[in-house]
């Protein structure tokens, strides 16, 4: 404020001081609110620059999370897929082997049924009674 003042002085006293005296009181607020502004527009600047990276970074492991998630579900389906034709494929060589145990099990009922008929045919069966045999049994030959 005295420098202002002897600049001032040369001039015009009265003017001058009154100009200078406002000047100077209201110059040194505006630089150091001009610079508190500036101050905090750069670190504004800067944390949102900060946090565009954060952003971008996240989106990037949400995308390779995605990327994860899809592989992982198509590696999924393919087993599933596998498994029901694994189950499919069992499945149907169980029932050909049961059906084939099936044709198996009435031929051989047919053969039974075929050899216990040609054997009544060759032997009439006896119409004994059971003491006859009994004593048949037990005589001395």
């Amino acid at each position: 404020m005295s420098v202002c003042l002897c600049v001032c002085l040369y001039v015009h006293v009265c003017v001058c001081v009154c100009v200078c005296v406002c000047s100077c009181r209201d110059s040194q607020p505006m630089d150091i609110l001009g610079s508190n502004h500036v101050l905090e527009t750069d670190k504004l600047q800067n944390e949102i620059s900060t946090l565009k990276k954060q952003l971008a970074q996240r989106d990037q492991a949400l995308l390779e999370k995605d990327k994860q998630i899809c592989t992982l579900k198509a590696e999924a389906l393919d087993r599933e897929k596998d498994f029901r034709q694994k189950l499919q494929s069992q499945q149907r060589t169980h029932q050909e082997q049961v059906e084939a145990l099936q044709v198996e099990t009435r031929n051989l009922k047919k053969q039974i049924s075929q050899s216990s008929h040609k054997a009544s045919l060759k032997n009439p069966v006896q119409t004994a009674s059971p003491l006859t045999s009994l004593s048949s049994s037990l005589t001395p030959s």
